[in-house]
């Protein structure tokens, strides 16, 4: 017996001199690393995050989107590329044709050119019209705008037709139709 254990201390001797580490146990390779039971409950955080910022995010915008839907506005909302290609409502109009009727606002061309040069380019994006004027809107240069609404260059909505928008510039009034 004392063979042997000549033979366990010579093993150890040598095992020190080599600097090898000790035999870790069996089941400590078999145990979780304390960092990594952690991952699951900063998974499950975040989710919950998520799910609360997506829900507070629907309920803060989404009755302002309801609101501008063309649903909810009761009237009519026409695409302008659409309408460029059928026929223009105001020529089957007789009385919104421009002479035939005294009283009519000029269109937004015929205003003097130096009146023209002061004003800048307003571009009619998206015309919405209803019955109810509290429901009209239209987008001018990407803006949504409603009557009595300030647009650039010092100019004013004033009104909102079936076929277009009417603005007042500098005390006179001026039409932009639906293209």
């Amino acid at each position: 017996m004392s063979f042997i254990h000549e033979a366990l201390k010579r093993s150890d001797r040598a095992r020190r001199m080599l600097g090898a580490s000790r035999l870790e146990p069996a089941d400590a390779t078999l145990s979780v690393p304390r960092r990594a039971r952690w991952v699951p409950w900063i998974v499950a955080l975040l989710l919950a995050n998520l799910a609360l910022l997506a829900w507070f995010s629907w309920h803060a915008f989404a009755p302002q989107i309801l609101q501008d839907s063309p649903q909810h506005l009761g009237g009519e909302v026409r695409s302008l590329q659409r309408e460029a290609a059928t026929t223009d409502a105001v020529d089957s109009q007789p009385s919104l044709r421009s002479g035939a009727d005294p009283g009519a606002v000029p269109a937004l061309d015929t205003l003097p050119a130096d009146v023209q040069a002061r004003l800048p380019p307003l571009h009619l994006d998206a015309h919405a019209w209803s019955e109810d004027p509290a429901q009209r809107f239209v987008i001018i240069d990407l803006k949504r705008r409603v009557i009595g609404d300030s647009l650039d260059g010092g100019a004013t909505l004033v009104e909102i037709t079936a076929d277009g928008v009417v603005i007042e510039f500098e005390g006179r009034r001026a039409k932009i139709a639906r293209q």
